[in-house]
């Protein structure tokens, strides 16, 4: 995950969805990402895993409230629906 393969493109699409935001809504996803690292550290034990997962939950549901679509975003939605973690290039 902290490769650059995946990480350049993570920080492209929040940096935008992020900029999306500001400009149309003020809905947080951070009590959604909460939850999420609740149920991922009660069953992994690991709390930077934790915190990936929820920080990417509260990216896909950002992108979701301004509506942005992202060809990376997408394939990193499809791993987590393939019930993988996404990492390195997607």
């Amino acid at each position: 995950r902290d490769e650059p393969s995946f990480d350049c493109e993570w920080m492209r699409v929040y940096e935008t969805v992020k900029k999306l935001k500001q400009v149309s809504v003020k809905d947080d996803s951070k009590e959604y990402q909460e939850k999420v690292f609740k149920i991922v550290l009660e069953y992994s034990d690991e709390a930077e895993l934790a915190e990936y997962i929820s920080d990417d939950f509260g990216l896909i549901a950002d992108s979701k409230v301004v509506d942005y679509q992202d060809e990376w975003l997408q394939k990193m939605i499809e791993s987590y629906e393939q019930m993988k973690i996404p990492c390195g290039e997607l």
